[in-house]
């Protein structure tokens, strides 16, 4: 089967580009189902193409959209999570979407949370957590030595300073040079993988694969600024008003052997949310969640369109 998939942006009111891709079947309408997707950290509007079948047989519109600073989104230096609710909803005002879905995977974890905290029930039916991060992942014991690494970078003056510069020497460059697109290929899949066998395994899968490392190859397109910003806000307080937040209206995801966020995290957030229900997975990893229990998931998240 055949599927639309384009690259498209938008011009918010302060003359900054909001990059997003489409993605949904051939004959899929306007007023079909709508759902905004979150990327994770770093990423941008390649990552929706890792749900692409599930997508597709849904008859749904996936749209996913790139955070400033990541693909074609202009960088944005004094963005918050609360401030990218804005965006969202001038964004689907401009598209002409009035209700839609949220699913936030990984790093997009808290920018899902504040729409649900902050955009009403009317226009944002339900919303997805996959993988989430949470306060103080960066710094768990359990997570991989890399988030570690950046939790003392941003928390050190001289280090928060430079880091742009280092993650730009570092990945930033190979992954914009198209000669170096298969040695970038290699060493994504290889780091991944070695996390965990069932997100080496998710990885053999071309959606999935293509997905995951254009997305990550995107996120760079601008340099490493919006990587470091992005950073910064996982580490500080996220200033999100979680008491607002309607938990019945959102599902949490999470694999017991996620080695990028613990998921006692997640089990954490979940509690503090009456009605949110949890699904925790204990076989599954942090990539593969989202892969292996795609249906499931898009399943979970439009309740409302199978009354």
């Amino acid at each position: 089967m055949s599927q639309k998939e384009a690259l498209s942006t938008v011009t918010l009111k302060d003359g900054r580009r909001l990059g997003y891709s489409t993605l949904s079947g051939p004959d899929v309408e306007q007023n079909a189902p709508t759902i905004l997707y979150f990327h994770g950290w770093p990423g941008a509007h390649p990552e929706g193409g890792m749900l692409k079948k599930s997508v597709i047989k849904r008859q749904v519109r996936l749209l996913t959209l790139s955070r400033p600073g990541f693909g074609e989104s202009s960088f944005k230096a004094d963005r918050t999570h609360l401030g990218w609710v804005e965006d969202v909803l001038e964004f689907v005002d401009q598209i002409g979407v009035q209700q839609f879905y949220i699913l936030g995977f990984s790093g997009g974890s808290p920018y899902t949370l504040a729409c649900l905290a902050s955009i009403p029930k009317d226009r944002l039916l339900r919303a997805a957590i996959v993988s989430g991060a949470y306060p103080g992942c960066l710094n768990s014991k359990d997570t991989i030595f890399i988030n570690k690494a950046v939790n003392i970078a941003v928390r050190t003056p001289i280090l928060s300073s430079v880091l742009p510069h280092i993650v730009e020497f570092a990945v930033a460059r190979e992954a914009r040079d198209p000669k170096k697109a298969k040695q970038f290929e290699d060493r994504f899949v290889k780091d991944v993988g070695s996390r965990h066998p069932k997100e080496a395994q998710s990885l053999e899968d071309p959606d999935v694969r293509r997905g995951a490392v254009e997305s990550c190859r995107e996120s760079f397109k601008q340099g490493a600024y919006g990587w470091s910003c992005e950073a910064k806000l996982l580490n500080q307080d996220w200033g999100i008003p979680i008491e607002k937040i309607d938990g019945t209206r959102l599902d949490v995801w999470h694999g017991g052997q996620d080695k990028n966020v613990p998921h006692r995290m997640a089990q954490d957030m979940s509690e503090t949310l009456p009605g949110c229900r949890l699904h925790l997975l204990d076989e599954e990893a942090h990539i593969s969640l989202l892969v292996n229990y795609a249906d499931q998931i898009l399943d979970a998240l439009l309740i409302h369109e199978q009354k």
